[in-house]
């Protein structure tokens, strides 16, 4: 980050932030796309009961600013990125037709400058490769990695407890966009 537009900008943003530093945002960010890598682990665990899979999508689900975020896919096989609000890219996921499936985000990181939105919620980007593996008969039959953006939402809160108001937040995902994919 280091040039001095770059902290114009982010002093800009902690004024709205408060207490909040760059780095408490990063960590939290990170940890969301990791939760989300979690849930999308157990929806690709064969085994997993249906009552597993239901508390993975609902909980999934809440990692996100609301269910209108859209995830886009894509596969060698084709030649077009999908795109799918959230509770529908879960159901895809939970779906997908291989006897085992591997998915693990790697290189997760934060990109691109906080910026302040007329609702009152900061915007910022992370970034992240997709490394995907497909097995049948406990064959590797498909794999590719994508190189993805989440648009993430720092959003902050007024909670009142035992009569003082602290200002809490806390950072959601939002659309989730492929940028490229590749054969691993």
């Amino acid at each position: 980050m280091g040039n001095s537009r770059d902290s114009v900008a982010w002093a800009r943003v902690s004024a709205l932030l408060g207490e909040v530093s760059r780095k408490e945002f990063e960590d939290k960010a990170e940890k969301k796309t990791a939760q989300f890598t979690d849930y999308l682990k157990i929806l690709c665990d064969k085994s997993a009961s249906y009552e597993q899979l239901d508390k993975a999508v609902a909980q999934a689900i809440t990692l996100f600013v609301n269910e209108d975020a859209v995830v886009e896919t894509s596969s060698n096989n084709r030649n077009t990125i999908l795109r799918l609000r959230i509770r529908d890219y879960l159901k895809k996921v939970k779906q997908i037709q291989y006897d085992k499936i591997e998915i693990k985000w790697t290189h997760v990181q934060y990109v691109g400058d906080l910026k302040p939105a007329p609702d009152g919620n900061l915007y910022g980007t992370v970034s992240f490769e997709q490394e995907f593996r497909g097995y049948r008969d406990g064959k590797l039959v498909y794999s590719d990695v994508t190189l993805k953006h989440a648009n993430v939402v720092l959003k902050t809160y007024k909670k009142t407890y035992e009569g003082s108001t602290r200002k809490i937040w806390d950072v959601l995902l939002s659309d989730i966009g492929v940028e490229a994919t590749k054969s691993i």
